[in-house]
């Protein structure tokens, strides 16, 4: 499965999806267990435009590993493409349940909020990866951003303030 799987991410690579969805089947069908082939193919088929196959094999590569970050952001990426936000940030609150502590998905999943310009949203993810990781620059930075597209200058002011202890050489 190791061989097969990598030579279907060096297809992935070159852009060749169909190829490595059909290496990636060759593994699957021999080894359904198999985390990293059903990841891979939960990403070709993503890149692909396959949303509904992909969700169903980035499922199965959560259950198989719940511990692996990489399936749900790459479920978070789906929903988001999809024009899905609230399932997005579910699939980060269950990333979040199985690592308590890693920020990784509330970082990630705000920073691409705000960037769609959904501030709301993109406020509750950043507030929750500076509560897990206040050393975050990046995040503290969006989420003074966020605060002031919604006209709330204090707290931009306080968040700007918490990004320059972190790092005062990006004044």
């Amino acid at each position: 499965p190791f061989l097969l799987t990598s030579l279907a991410e060096e297809y992935a690579r070159l852009s060749d999806l169909n190829r490595a969805e059909r290496e990636l089947r060759k593994v699957i069908e021999h080894d359904p267990r198999y985390q990293p082939a059903q990841l891979l193919m939960g990403r070709v088929l993503f890149e692909g435009q396959k949303y509904t196959r992909a969700k169903v094999h980035l499922g199965r590569a959560i259950r198989l590993l719940p511990k692996d970050p990489d399936a749900y952001l790459v479920l978070t990426q789906l929903w988001l493409e999809l024009n899905k936000p609230d399932e997005a940030m579910k699939v980060v609150e269950e990333l979040s349940a199985a690592l308590p502590g890693e920020p990784v998905g509330y970082r990630r999943l705000g920073l691409a909020l705000a960037e769609r310009n959904d501030p709301p949203r993109a406020e509750k993810m950043l507030k929750r990866a500076t509560e897990k990781d206040p050393g975050d620059f990046e995040s503290w930075v969006a989420l003074a951003q966020a605060y002031e597209s919604s006209a709330r200058p204090a707290e931009a002011e306080e968040a700007f303030s918490r990004a320059l202890q972190l790092d005062p050489a990006r004044r």
